[in-house]
């Protein structure tokens, strides 16, 4: 088996396409890391000063380090003061006492004469003042544990013994007990901050292990070598073994690489200041039970990293070896990665079900949240501590992932793989539908090797699972902030109307009724002609008067900026703001879905025409009557027509959560009425704009389907269409999400995020030009592809 593993080695060695994408891939890692730093300049002088001032405190006592910043932010608020009196003096003429003069002599010799060094000290020192205060309450909040815990159990929800919650509530203070005299100190947390929470760095390892599963497993299946190399001696087991341990050594190394390097930028960028002090010190780790210094943590957070990418590594090839079909295996792995985002993201973290949430390679690989936060997972109604049973659900699934593989190798290929129901299915009704002629009879077969032979009904399916985990509801409730503003919001909403202006004028005459009468019980109880009792049962009534009143100005600053969009020939009204912000607020959401719309168009389209250069099929194609154009333009249309439906299933989600409560009562007012694009100049009504956005996004698809079925046309290779074709589609995507917006207008990145451009006038022109820009490359790309398909000068017809 080591001579094998050998040669598995030196096959991966030889492919320089490999590590070419590997180098990209950790350099894009890299530059997103550095460039997400922010580059304003004032941020970077407050970050400068608060780890220098932060340095300052760290050798002394959290006591006395609170004591020094305690006296520090009162001499700055009095130099503030002194600077307020100084302004005014000099707009009315009016002296300055002696104490503001002395103040303000003082502010002058420690910052000079512009008070903005002042203010980014105070700024500065607040951060300080609330670091202190976490510091310093900590241990309180570790002896209250107890309290809080029987205070729980006193209610009768939680009362109920031999339930989850009851065992839950009573094993938590014990988890921490060992924590109440740790010692705690100032140091430096936006290193250990950025690194733990760097979520590119696993989308990039997940890259590289499909690209390694490329190379190691897939391209051998797609040339046939793979079934010759099983008829070897050692062409079983042990090939499966030898291809599972270079395969784990590579997704080993590219990890360590990619986290160590990481580790290394947090360090040199900002610092993890002493790492000797308990982790706990970092506010973020505030809910962890582990007694762990910084260092400790760091080393703990590598190794779980590493750990969770093999284990995610273990399971593609599982599944990759076990399913005959390639395009079914990524597509189950894809469903299985979306549904743990989604399961790992929406359970919440005392549902019944929060084992799924927490047992999915989502979670294993979140390390940092495994540490910092405390959560117990409900096995068979015992509490059992996350970090106590990763390691082992993570080495178990490790396992039996790595038995699968072998034991996949071991047994035939008509035994190793399943057979798809669906082809059995498609067959059938291949044989119910009558044969057809001419363009309909190419259409027709051509779906017909798409989603039977090709299974891309699997791939369709792990669509629609993968989309209804976006679906989304609103549920407020009537007596918060929120379910008053929606209460209200009834009344007005929608286009201004006559009665609308009836209820804001009567509205605000009851609200300043029921403020002066409040006004009026307390001056009473103040010159002490109400008793207590009489008062406070008196103010009864008005006890929501603030929020009735917060409401109130809100819906009412909406109201006036529609009459003057009214007053200035465009369509005002009052919208939903809660509707508003998750509709046009959510670019994480529309890229998300942009990156799973695109994994699955790539593979659907990349299959449909590199199949055809498989055995030099296309060579005898191209001698039949309709072989050329008319060929290449029906698997265009099915092509389109499957990412289509792809975009369409994605979408419909969407709607059915602005249908479940994030609606709009009138969709033909401006887009200027929601706060983001009031001063951007752009006249769209919402439904225009809702409109515009799936067009948008309908030609972001057109677009990586075109450029799908050119590089298929020019690579020919089913393995490395997929690769190059994920990159440009997917790859614009990721960086838009971390915070990289440089290729936004340039890339189909602009398709997902048109809502985000429209705040400004430059941002809607770049929007609208990008889009022209990938209609004119999806032209480009399909004239060009034809040319290479059909090998001629011809016209299309």
């Amino acid at each position: 088996m080591i001579r094998l593993f050998g040669y598995e080695m030196q096959k991966l060695f030889s492919k320089r396409w490999l590590f070419l994408l590997l180098g990209i891939l950790l350099a894009v890692c890299a530059v997103t890391f550095v460039q997400t730093d922010s580059t304003d300049e004032r941020a970077q002088q407050y970050q400068t000063l608060y780890e220098s001032e932060l340095r300052t405190y760290s050798n002394l006592s959290v006591k006395d380090a609170a004591a020094q910043i305690e006296d520090e932010c009162a001499e700055m608020d009095r130099m503030n003061e002194a600077f307020s009196a100084y302004v005014d003096s000099q707009n009315t003429g009016a002296p300055l006492s002696d104490e503001d003069a002395a103040w303000f002599s003082k502010l002058k010799q420690k910052f000079g004469e512009d008070p903005s060094a002042l203010f980014l000290r105070q700024e500065v020192y607040e951060q300080l003042s609330r670091d202190a205060q976490y510091l310093t309450e900590y241990h309180d909040w570790l002896s209250e544990m107890d309290a809080r815990a029987q205070q729980m159990l006193s209610i009768s929800a939680f009362a109920k013994k031999e339930t989850f919650s009851y065992r839950n509530i009573q094993k938590t203070p014990a988890d921490y007990a060992h924590l109440k005299t740790i010692p705690l100190s100032f140091g430096s947390q936006a290193g250990i901050l950025r690194v733990s929470d760097f979520p590119v760095a696993d989308f990039a390892i997940l890259i590289a292990i499909l690209l390694f599963a490329f190379a190691l497993f897939v391209q051998e299946r797609e040339n046939g070598t793979l079934l010759l190399v099983q008829s070897c001696r050692s062409g079983r087991a042990a090939l499966g073994a030898a291809k599972l341990l270079a395969f784990l050594l590579c997704v080993l190394c590219t990890a360590a690489v990619l986290y160590g390097g990481t580790l290394l930028l947090g360090h040199f960028l900002y610092g993890y200041g002493d790492l000797s002090r308990t982790i706990q010190s970092v506010s973020a780790f505030k809910e962890s039970n582990l007694s762990l210094h910084v260092g400790e943590y760091l080393w703990l957070f590598f190794a779980a990293k590493l750990l969770a990418s093999m284990l995610c590594g273990v399971i593609l090839v599982v599944l990759i070896a076990w399913i005959k079909n390639i395009m079914v295996g990524f597509a189950a792995a894809a469903a299985i990665i979306g549904t743990s985002y989604g399961a790992y993201w929406l359970i919440p973290s005392l549902s019944t079900w929060n084992l799924l949430k927490f047992v999915n390679p989502i979670a294993f690989l979140d390390g940092y949240r495994l540490f910092s936060q405390y959560n117990n997972l409900n096995v068979f109604g015992f509490p059992v501590t996350r970090t106590d049973l990763w390691l082992w659900l993570l080495l178990g699934f490790f396992a039996a992932g790595s038995i699968l593989i072998v034991l996949a190798f071991s047994r035939s290929s008509a035994k190793a793989s399943f057979k798809n129901p669906f082809e059995w299915i498609f067959e059938r009704l291949r044989r119910m539908i009558p044969p057809s002629v001419g363009v309909r009879s190419i259409l027709y077969h051509e779906h017909i090797k798409l989603y039977a032979i090709g299974k891309m009904s699997v791939v369709l399916l792990a669509c629609v699972w993968i989309a209804s985990q976006t679906v989304a509801s609103m549920y407020v409730s009537e007596l918060s902030p929120e379910g008053f503003y929606l209460a209200e919001l009834q009344q007005v909403e929608g286009k201004i109307t006559p009665k609308a202006e009836q209820y804001f004028d009567t509205r605000k005459q009851e609200l300043d009724a029921a403020q002066k009468t409040v006004d009026d019980l307390t001056a009473a109880f103040e010159r002490g002609e109400l008793g207590v009792a009489e008062y406070q049962a008196k103010m009864v009534p008005f006890g929501t008067l603030p929020v009735e009143q917060n409401t109130f100005d809100r819906l009412y600053m909406q109201y006036s900026r529609a009459k003057e969009l009214d007053a200035s020939g465009i369509a005002g009204g009052i919208v939903n703001e809660f509707s508003a912000q998750w509709v046009f607020s959510h670019p994480t959401r529309d890229l998300m879905i942009g990156m799973f719309a695109s994994l699955f168009i790539v593979v659907g389209t990349v299959l449909l025409f590199t199949r055809e250069y498989k055995n030099n099929m296309l060579f005898l194609l191209r001698t039949t009557a309709s072989g050329k154009s008319r060929l290449f333009l029906m698997k265009v249309l099915t092509a389109c027509g499957f990412s289509a439906i792809v975009l369409l299933i994605f979408s419909v989600p969407f709607y059915i959560s602005m249908a479940n409560g994030y609606s709009f009562a009138d969709m033909h007012i401006s887009l200027q009425n929601i706060d983001q694009y009031m001063l951007s100049g752009i006249s769209l009504n919402i439904d225009t704009a809702l409109f515009v956005r799936q067009a948008g996004m309908l030609v972001g698809v057109l677009f990586l389907t075109a450029f799908c079925i050119w590089i298929s046309t020019v690579i020919k290779r089913l393995s490395v269409c997929v690769v190059v074709s994920a990159a440009v589609g997917i790859l614009p995507l990721a960086l838009e999400l971390s915070g990289i917006s440089v290729i936004r207008y340039i890339s189909s990145a602009n398709a997902y995020t048109l809502f985000s451009s429209w705040n400004s006038t430059g941002g809607i022109f770049g929007s609208f030009a990008g889009l022209l820009l990938l209609l004119m490359l999806t032209a480009l790309f399909l004239f060009s592809a034809y040319r290479r398909f059909c090998a001629t000068e011809g016209r299309i017809f």
